[in-house]
């Protein structure tokens, strides 16, 4: 797969809601290549890109943990609301070294983190544990930026997503690139 600055790589793409938002706005000409492990919601994701006339799309099978492209291959990347079901941050790191391994030198990777000094998502996420099949994890945002840091990115961009009152975001959107040396 050659480099493409019109190629978008989401890892844990889900049902593909993120490609068929970004296809009713001015990115309409962007390609995506889709990755996640369950079947189901790969076929949810081609049913909508069907019905929202989504045209330039690959959804591949696969795990976030061992990515099936080559070094470099993508200048943007995307990894959304997939980091709160890893179990570990152990495992956010795997995931986060297997995204800045696919994105190029001049690339940029888009993630999320859920805040887990904001009161209210640490009692949903631990309510959820007590009756969920699958985890839903808050890191803390230095954890991630030390992991970053420590591989050689680092944050250009930092949104708080949340309710104002709160005191805290619920969740961070984070614009990651490749330190430049």
């Amino acid at each position: 797969m050659c480099m493409d600055d019109d190629l978008i790589f989401d890892v844990g793409c889900g049902n593909g809601l993120f490609f068929a938002l970004l296809n009713q706005t001015s990115l309409k000409k962007v390609k995506f290549v889709g990755l996640d492990y369950s079947e189901y919601l790969l076929n949810e994701a081609k049913n909508i890109f069907d019905d929202n006339g989504v045209k330039d799309f690959k959804l591949i099978k696969g795990d976030i943990f061992m990515l099936p492209f080559k070094y470099e291959t993508f200048k943007r990347v995307t990894c959304l609301n997939t980091i709160l079901n890893i179990p570990t941050i152990e495992k956010v790191e795997k995931l986060l070294i297997g995204l800045m391994n696919v994105c190029s030198p001049d690339g940029k990777i888009l993630i999320d983190v859920r805040n887990r000094l904001n009161p209210c998502i640490r009692l949903k996420y631990w309510h959820h544990s007590k009756k969920a099949e699958f985890p839903t994890i808050a890191y803390g945002l230095n954890d991630i930026y030390d992991i970053l840091n420590k591989h050689g990115f680092r944050v250009v961009k930092q949104i708080a997503i949340g309710i104002p009152f709160i005191l805290t975001a619920s969740a961070f959107v984070l614009e990651v690139e490749k330190i430049k040396r």
